[in-house]
């Protein structure tokens, strides 16, 4: 099963794109804390995921998000490879599809009042992406 939730907060503001067929993506950073501290430094460390998410939805985080605020997913990775082509390497690429989502607290600490869930597609097929609330 591939399967991944995370809680973060938003890297940077959100920009939308058109992909070459018509639709709309979004690609984003998501800084997600690790829930220990490490030893040495005594520190908390920050893991930093990559994301893209689909159609309407796209529009819907990018209106709605900021740098900063904090985001619940839920997607599946996805691992891409690809020739560099400055250098001619081989170089592999992480990157989470987001299936479901949910907002949480504004960067400024304030509970977002807007609240949604959405679906990317999958196998081609245009879901609705308002079809699920998020289980967290």
């Amino acid at each position: 099963m591939n399967k991944i939730i995370l809680i973060g907060r938003l890297t940077k503001d959100i920009e939308v794109k058109t992909s070459q067929s018509g639709t709309e993506l979004a690609r984003f950073s998501l800084a997600v804390t690790r829930p220990f501290k490490n030893k040495q430094s005594d520190k908390y460390e920050t893991d930093f995921f990559d994301c893209v998410v689909w159609r309407q939805a796209a529009s819907l985080l990018a209106k709605y998000c900021h740098k900063g605020d904090q985001l619940a997913i839920e997607g599946w990775m996805s691992i891409n490879d690809y020739v560099d082509k400055s250098t001619g390497e081989k170089r592999r690429t992480y990157e989470v599809n987001v299936e479901k989502f949910d907002f949480g607290a504004k960067s400024s600490g304030k509970p977002n009042t807007a609240t949604s869930s959405a679906s990317a597609p999958q196998g081609g097929i245009d879901t609705d992406p308002f079809d699920e609330e998020m289980p967290f």
